[in-house]
């Protein structure tokens, strides 16, 4: 598949290889982009053409997300014209952290550097615009002087840098897909999903306003879970400090998190034996080790990793980014189409497709035709 733009660079419907080729030889078209191929018609406009209705599908993901372009016939027949998918940059958090230690360390020094910012910023922010607010005040000295105090909901769409440039990778292929192919309608999947049911999948009510650290507080609570004893060595009496039990600056492996059933009490000797190991590299020395208090360390150290739960942070960060992506989608100007995740499943089983990301994406939303025809 070719893509093809008229003399004025406006989108017009794709074409085959050898259709390219062809109107390259006749001198009617020059080569517009090597990468993805595009040419550009000398002879021929969009509204000499007649287009076919394209749909633009997206699947988000925290990791992956898939799309598909379909030409539709029909309510009752689609064709897919192009399936792909978009991998997300990875370790941007991890890249933000290490440019900040960097920068403090500059600043400990006493290098020639900028002075900090936290020095002399004020750390409220406007509710109207958004910039910093003036001292005792909610809002900034333009706003307060124009009385412009209608709340735009600037803080509800800010996102952390490592969200906002997956919402930013999405776009970016919805641009490029639009500047390329003349779509009509974005259809995307907006899931929500329910992280206290994902963990107690019988949980209904009032269960949902008491978590699990109802009525306590972490260390009160750690104590309690591990009756006031080392989670690794069982010694009492003794100071407990909080440990993390996937640490969160490992040397390899996958970085903890701040959940509470990550969180374990431990005496100052365990927690400086285990260190920034993962438990499952600590677990082998310690069974290697012929050590009394190494063989009750392994023991309860199966104990604790029994109970630890399984990280929801695709699904925290799929919830913090789905009305961002969608606001942003809604004002490029094109109809967007919503659907749940039940009704991309129930699609995609009724037509008997894989599960992929891009084919998810062909069975997203109301608007899915009763039969689908894939030649890619």
């Amino acid at each position: 598949m070719v893509f093809v733009l008229d003399r004025r660079k406006r989108p017009l419907m794709p074409c085959s290889e050898k259709r390219a080729r062809l109107l390259l030889e006749r001198g009617r078209a020059v080569v517009h982009r090597v990468f993805p191929f595009v040419i550009r018609l000398k002879d021929r406009e969009a509204g000499e053409s007649k287009l076919q209705f394209l749909r633009l599908k997206l699947d988000p993901g925290a990791k992956v997300t898939g799309f598909a372009v379909l030409r539709e016939d029909g309510p009752e027949k689609a064709e897919a014209v192009l399936l792909g998918e978009i991998r997300h940059k990875p370790g941007i958090k991890d890249r933000m952290d290490k440019r900040r230690v960097q920068r403090r360390s500059r600043r400990n020094r006493k290098t020639r550097y900028r002075k900090p910012r936290f020095d002399n910023r004020h750390p409220e922010k406007c509710v109207a615009c958004g910039r910093n607010a003036r001292h005792g005040s909610r809002y900034c000295r333009p706003c307060e002087e124009a009385r412009n105090f209608v709340d735009n909901g600037y803080r509800d769409t800010r996102l952390p840098v490592s969200l906002e440039a997956r919402v930013n990778q999405t776009l970016s292929a919805v641009r490029k897909l639009t500047r390329w192919l003349p779509i009509a309608a974005i259809s995307t999947e907006h899931v929500k999903f329910d992280t206290q049911l994902l963990q107690n999948p019988g949980i209904s009510g009032v269960e949902y306003q008491h978590g699990e650290l109802f009525g306590y507080e972490v260390k009160e609570y750690l104590l309690e879970k591990f009756g006031r004893r080392c989670a690794y060595c069982g010694a009492e009496s003794v100071p407990l400090e909080v440990e993390h039990v996937v640490p969160k600056n490992p040397k390899y492996g996958p970085k903890g998190t701040d959940r509470i059933s990550n969180l374990a009490v431990a005496c100052e000797g365990c927690n400086k034996a285990k260190g920034n190991l993962q438990p499952e590299e600590w677990l082998e020395e310690l069974r290697r080790s012929g050590r009394e208090i190494d063989r009750v360390r392994a023991a309860n150290l199966q104990e604790v990793l029994k109970r630890l739960k399984e990280p929801l942070k695709d699904a925290a960060m799929m919830n913090a980014t789905r009305w961002a992506l969608y606001k942003r989608l809604k004002g490029m100007g094109l109809p967007v189409e919503c659907g749940t995740g039940a009704r991309t499943k129930y699609n995609r089983l009724r037509m008997g497709l894989p599960k992929t990301h891009y084919f998810d994406a062909c069975c997203v939303g109301a608007s899915t035709p009763e039969r689908i025809v894939i030649r890619q």
